[in-house]
């Protein structure tokens, strides 16, 4: 019952860091916009496979967190390039 809880409350923050995302007043505040919804959604898979107990699902918050982690490097490097043009 408290993992349910717990995925709730998680899902609305997705929600929040989507609307960052989206309103953000900088291109810096839309990345760490960007970090707190790849991380957030990390957390949800991972009670998600608590929820239905198949191992598996672990494997691919690994895989998503380190696909999130590359693109945020990569936005990073992106933006700040940009702005020495």
């Amino acid at each position: 019952m408290m993992i349910y809880v717990a995925a709730g409350i998680i899902s609305l923050l997705l929600i929040t860091s989507l609307f960052i995302v989206v309103r953000g007043p900088s291109d810096w505040h839309r990345i760490q916009g960007l970090t707190l919804f790849s991380s957030k959604t990390v957390i949800l898979i991972v009670l998600l496979s608590l929820m239905s107990d198949k191992a598996f699902v672990l494997d691919m918050a690994l895989i998503y967190s380190l696909l999130g982690f590359i693109g945020v490097l990569l936005l990073a490097r992106y933006v700040s390039k940009r702005r020495q043009i």
